[in-house]
């Protein structure tokens, strides 16, 4: 009832406005205004005055970036044209804030703006937020090809530090995840690791999951998405399924290339070392090296007189060449 009041006494007060757009309600137990300056034109400019208060209750709209933050409690100032919150928890949806603080500058095209939240989030709100604050184009094309997003993080959120430019860091410590991305055949699933991005680089570390009946584990890399986006994974390891990840490699123009005379293919390949690099969309020029054990393989071919089976064999592969060792083999007639 304060804001409508104030808001109907001032008219079209610029700098009042933008107060109560940003604060849009709750509850203020106490609240303590001073004002000092030569003149009563000077006791009324923004510059010379400060407010103090605490908040319960409270509702609090971030501008540019369209965060709606609601039973917000903490303490709030107005002081030389910068509104500053302290000591915040809100609820972000169904994302709580557990600890927070917001600076934003009052006037100016070009105002302060800083936002740091410690967050317990629901990342299914994650993607139309990095949506709307990261400009990066091969970025955003890559995040509207992730759906069904569903899973829980902890960590930060911090975007500043002005109206005119605002930078994005996103360091999650804690998360598990479920999300359909398209340019992989099954829905994907993270159960622990840790994700970081700010400004043209995005990093996993640690990443332990699942996709289909594959796990991979401590798998850390980094993606630069510069106009020409770069993918680097260091290391990691997994279980590939090999008959149920065979079709999609077969989907590759490069690796089908390689492997069009393989035909039911079946096994399992752990992975016990990896690294790759390379352009992102462009599976094609990538540099790789991976080593590892394979179990169970059996598949077909032209160039055989039966099927070929492999109950167990090490194996090294390179961008250039594959090479295997203590493989044990037999082809059954046909």
């Amino acid at each position: 009832s304060t804001r409508k009041a104030v808001l109907d006494l001032v008219g079209e007060n610029p700098v009042v406005n933008d107060i109560f757009t940003i604060v849009k309600g709750g509850k203020i137990p106490f609240i303590q205004f001073t004002s000092h300056g030569k003149s009563m034109e000077e006791l009324g400019e923004l510059e010379n005055i400060t407010i103090k208060s605490n908040i319960k209750n409270g509702a609090i709209f971030v501008p540019e970036v369209d965060l709606d933050l609601t039973d917000v409690t903490g303490d709030v100032t107005i002081s030389k044209g910068i509104l500053k919150g302290k000591n915040l928890k809100a609820r972000m949806g169904i994302s709580k804030c557990l600890d927070g603080t917001l600076e934003l500058g009052l006037e100016g095209k070009d105002a302060l703006f800083h936002l740091d939240l410690t967050l317990e989030a629901d990342l299914a709100q994650l993607p139309p937020i990095l949506k709307r604050v990261v400009h990066h184009e091969a970025f955003i094309k890559e995040n509207s090809l992730v759906d069904n997003v569903k899973g829980r993080a902890i960590g930060r959120l911090v975007l500043g530090e002005s109206f005119a430019s605002i930078n994005v860091l996103v360091d999650v410590s804690q998360f598990n995840l479920s999300a359909n991305y398209r340019r992989l055949p099954h829905p994907l699933k993270i159960n622990s690791g840790r994700f970081f991005l700010e400004g043209n680089t995005s990093s996993i570390k640690d990443a332990s999951g699942s996709m289909g009946n594959s796990t991979f584990t401590e798998v850390s890399g980094q993606t630069n998405w510069d106009d020409i986006p770069h993918l680097d994974i260091a290391s990691g390891g997994a279980k590939i399924n090999f008959k149920e990840i065979y079709p999609w490699l077969l989907s590759s123009k490069t690796i089908s290339e390689k492997l069009q005379n393989l035909k039911n293919v079946n096994g399992i390949i752990t992975l016990s070392s990896m690294s790759l690099n390379g352009p992102f969309l462009e599976p094609e020029n990538y540099q790789f090296q991976i080593a590892g054990e394979v179990q169970n393989l059996t598949l077909d071919s032209p160039l055989l007189p039966g099927s070929l089976a492999a109950g167990r064999g090490k194996f090294s592969i390179t961008s250039e060449n594959i090479s295997m060792t203590d493989v044990q083999t037999r082809i059954h007639d046909t």
